[in-house]
């Protein structure tokens, strides 16, 4: 019985850590301070990854259908600075398992978890804007591009950088899925863990 609950359980003492570090932050240093910025843009995604570990949300298949516009836009927005960053050795220390995805057996399960980081970070950045408008509102302009531009670096490219990649995992998928290795279970079907 406890097991059921414990899942729940975690969500609501995350949730509820979550409330209390952005009530703390916005109480002792204002909420046009630049560690207010960097507690709400980068704390409710660290959040996200809980929330997503016992239940995941996605978006409809038509958010995540790639455009033909974002290639050469992701290009003139240097996403591929940002990928780098990803694959860093800095980047497989805080998720050790990306390394492990990228291999062969790991690929359809990456492109799942590959849209669970793209949401969770699409759904915070939609979230802090109306603080960026709240700021620049009320005549806090230096307080609202830092918070912008922290909001697009920590959320925004990481959304691009999801969806660059996603582009060439599917042809890896398409791929696999007209050969698939005999005797192995698609990796598909297994539940995805929060990243």
């Amino acid at each position: 019985m406890f097991a059921k609950l414990l899942p729940g359980l975690v969500v609501i003492a995350a949730t509820g850590a979550l409330a209390w570090a952005l009530w703390w932050s916005a109480k002792v240093v204002g909420i046009y301070s630049p560690l207010f910025a960097l507690v709400v843009t980068w704390l409710p995604t660290a959040w996200m990854r809980i929330l997503y570990a016992v239940r995941p949300i996605l978006l409809s298949e038509a958010y995540y259908r790639l455009r033909v516009f974002e290639r050469p836009l992701y290009r003139i927005l240097m996403v591929k600075v940002a990928k780098r960053v990803v694959a860093s050795r800095m980047w497989a220390g805080v998720n050790p398992r990306f390394r492990d995805l990228c291999r062969r057996d790991g690929l359809p399960l990456l492109e799942t978890q590959m849209r669970h980081a793209e949401t969770s970070h699409l759904l915070v950045f939609l979230a802090v804007l109306p603080l960026v408008a709240l700021a620049f509102w009320n005549g806090r302009f230096s307080a609202a591009g830092f918070l912008l531009l922290l909001n697009v670096l920590l959320n925004g490219y990481p959304v691009m950088v999801q969806r660059f990649n996603r582009r060439r995992l599917g042809a890896a998928l398409r791929r696999l899925e007209a050969r698939p290795p005999s005797g192995r279970p698609s990796a598909l079907t297994t539940r995805p863990g929060p990243y």
